[in-house]
């Protein structure tokens, strides 16, 4: 009974402690982004006379906190309602990347009668309180680096979990002047914190009280969405894919479609024993004699990007994000060559997209990995399977591991019985652990990636 009750502990008081943190969270967000620097002052001054305004037998303290209350009180009563007549028109473009900061610009129309003066141009974050499953569920990385009282409280966590969930951070802007009908053009900064469509609910205008303690805040909303691309990192100059051109049965039009053919090359002279199907009837109509169309089929390569997602419960998810980042990092091989490259993965159904040569660009493999969730509930031989289907096709594979099993090592035997050069990169906190035996092919390597350390080994180790 005894080890059940150490498991409910932590359980029952995050249960307890979710919706503590949330409400205070909330009132933090709602009111810290609207106190100006002067009434922070104000507040702290509040808080100290409250402490030394115990006992009123003997400080006069708790005359200067009744006054600070007031202040602040009367601050708020003025900013309680602010009704303005400029308008907004946002323009959010359609993708942008993790982490870096993208424009947004917001044309401001004044059109009011009065000049309005000392605004503040900011973007309202959306609803991001985390559920108790994901609360429970998911973990901040380095969190086992805490102390226990970090552990156990795992506020940390929640904070972590609401930003990740708010997906962006934006910075205010402060406009000019605006003169009565007059208009301006801002740009907003904003950085995206997670990958996938964030939603971006509209801009809102911040305005100073008569005092300047209190910010008055006016929504605008303007629903929009942004599809926040993976973190890339850049290959090295001249990198080459593992791999070797192989016959391509049907030709690029097998890639490309459905149904098999092959390249057309020209016209030939009937030699007997040629198909009646491959001749050129209107050759014959005004030549007078027999041609066959000639075909030629195609050899050209086939690069194989196999994207692990299938997780553990309680992994660190920055393992994933960055065997996401390092898939993405090779989509630029799309565009620096004629080969093809195909992205095989698992999410709730097995995926496979073929990108290069016209088909498709290194864009669109953006957009599905910026979408790509982890699959802690299925089984890896549904990757195996998709795999092994394609790879009397392939020329050569890059592989992403995020762990190293015994179902892993199958994949990697029967990849290498294709006398496939591979190229294997397990993500793992510690890069000291064994890994795979020698490979069949001797253009193969394995590597070992950290998390974050994704570029150091793609921009030192590769050739």
């Amino acid at each position: 009974m005894a080890p059940m009750e150490r498991k409910r502990r932590p359980i029952f008081r995050r249960f307890i402690m979710l919706p503590s943190f949330a409400f205070f969270t909330r009132a933090s967000h709602r009111l810290g982004g609207r106190v100006t620097g002067s009434g922070r002052v104000v507040v702290l001054g509040l808080l100290a006379c409250g402490l030394f305004s115990v006992d009123t037998t003997r400080t006069q303290a708790y005359q200067l906190f009744s006054l600070l209350c007031g202040l602040m009180l009367l601050a708020m009563l003025f900013s309680w309602r602010f009704k303005s007549q400029v308008h907004l028109i946002r323009r959010v473009p359609p993708h942008a990347t993790l982490g870096l900061p993208f424009p947004c610009v917001v044309e401001v129309v004044n059109h009011g009668n009065q000049e309005q003066r000392e605004l503040t141009l900011g973007e309202t974050p959306p609803h991001s309180t985390p559920t108790l499953l994901e609360f429970l569920h998911y973990r901040q990385p380095g969190e086992e680096k805490r102390n226990w009282f970090d552990r156990h409280v795992a506020f940390e966590r929640f904070v972590w979990l609401s930003r990740q969930k708010q997906g962006f951070h934006a910075q205010t802007t402060p406009l000019p002047p605006l003169p009565s009908q007059g208009r301006c053009q801002v740009t907003l900064e904003i950085t995206p914190h997670r990958r996938g469509r964030v939603q971006l609910p509209g801009p809102h205008l911040l305005r100073p009280d008569p005092l300047g303690l209190f910010l008055a805040r006016e929504n605008h909303p303007q629903s929009a969405s942004i599809l926040v691309l993976p973190k890339r990192y850049r290959l090295p100059a001249g990198f080459t894919m593992p791999g070797h051109r192989r016959h391509q049965p049907g030709g690029l039009s097998l890639v490309s479609t459905v149904g098999e053919a092959e390249e057309f090359i020209g016209l030939r002279e009937y030699r007997p024993g040629d198909t009646l199907r491959r001749i050129h009837w209107p050759g014959l109509a005004r030549h007078g004699q027999l041609l066959v169309r000639e075909y030629q089929e195609e050899y050209f390569t086939r690069y194989g990007l196999i994207l692990d997602t299938f997780t553990h419960t309680g992994e660190d998810p920055a393992r994933f994000e960055e065997a996401v980042s390092l898939a993405a990092s090779f989509s630029a091989v799309v565009e620096a060559g004629d080969a093809l490259l195909e992205l095989l993965f698992v999410g709730q159904t097995a995926y496979h997209f073929t990108a290069g040569r016209g088909i498709a660009h290194a864009a669109q493999i953006l957009e599905i990995l910026a979408c790509v969730e982890e699959t802690p509930q299925h089984p890896f031989q549904q990757l195996s399977h998709l795999v092994v289907s394609q790879a009397s096709l392939l020329g050569g594979c890059v592989l992403i591991l995020l762990h190293w099993d015994e179902e892993r090592e199958k994949l990697v035997e029967k990849l290498s019985q294709w006398n496939l050069p591979l190229l294997i990169l397990r993500i793992a906190e510690n890069t000291h652990l064994p890994f795979p035996p020698p490979l069949h092919h001797p253009a193969s390597r394995c590597y070992t990636v950290a998390p974050g350390q994704g570029g150091e080994i793609l921009a030192g180790i590769l050739p």
